[in-house]
C-alpha cells in the first residue's frame, strides 16, 4: 500500500515546530532576542496562537503580572516591548 500523505496542516505544523526549535537554539545561543524570535514566528505562522508560540519558545509574559518568564527573561524587556507585534494580542502596534 501507499504511505499516507501529509495534509497541508500537518506540513505547516511540522514546519512551525522545526522553525521554533531553530529559534530556541538561537535564543539559547544568544544570537537573537525573544522579541525577534516571537515576531518572526508570528509573521511566518499567523494562524498559530500567541500562547502556542510562547509554549514552543519556552517563555512569555504573564498577563496577570506583566512579568516576563522563561526564555523571555534572557533578553531585555524593552526589546520585547519594542517588537512590532503586540505580545498579548498578536495585533500590529
Amino acid at each position: 500500500g501507499q504511505a499516507p500523505t501529509e495534509s497541508p496542516v500537518d506540513k505547516d505544523i511540522a514546519a512551525f515546530r522545526k522553525d521554533a526549535r531553530a529559534m530556541v537554539k538561537d535564543l539559547d545561543d544568544g544570537k537573537i532576542s525573544w522579541g525577534v524570535a516571537w515576531d518572526e514566528l508570528r509573521f511566518d505562522y499567523p494562524e498559530v496562537s500567541g500562547e502556542k508560540i510562547d509554549e514552543y519558545l519556552g517563555g512569555g509574559k504573564n498577563p496577570e503580572t506583566g512579568e516576563w518568564y522563561g526564555r523571555a527573561l534572557g533578553t531585555s524587556g524593552s526589546d520585547n516591548d519594542a517588537s512590532f507585534l503586540d505580545v498579548d494580542t498578536g495585533e500590529e502596534n
